[in-house]
């Protein structure tokens, strides 16, 4: 899911376009973008809710709000890498690891 931002963005503009774009939709229309940031966190917060059963250190290690925030704020600092897409998606599924590794005590999952 957060490698649907990804591929939304990365198409739109080349890398050091990005920012300066993101930057202008919200001159335009600020009201649109606070309410897409705003129902993204939520989607994202549920998905991680939803699988608390797997990330049992979710709410102990890290509010599952917190956890969404963080995740999308980092995959906002990917979108603006200069990186061919699919190096991007790499990067946000080593971001995804990462994550469950930290909100998980058991061991990682392999595969």
């Amino acid at each position: 899911m957060l490698a649907v931002k990804i591929e939304f963005f990365t198409g739109a503009a080349e890398a050091e376009f990005r920012a300066e774009m993101f930057t202008e939709a919200g001159a335009i229309a600020d009201d649109v973008v606070t309410s897409f940031e705003a129902a993204y966190l939520s989607v994202v917060e549920a998905v991680l809710t939803d699988s608390a059963e797997e990330l049992d250190l979710l709410d102990v290690a890290l509010p599952a709000c917190d956890a969404a925030g963080l995740l999308i704020a980092a995959v906002a600092g990917i979108a603006q890498e200069k990186a061919e897409p699919a190096a991007l998606h790499a990067r946000v599924r080593q971001l995804a690891e990462l994550a469950i590794r930290d909100l998980t005590s058991g061991p990682a999952p392999t595969g």
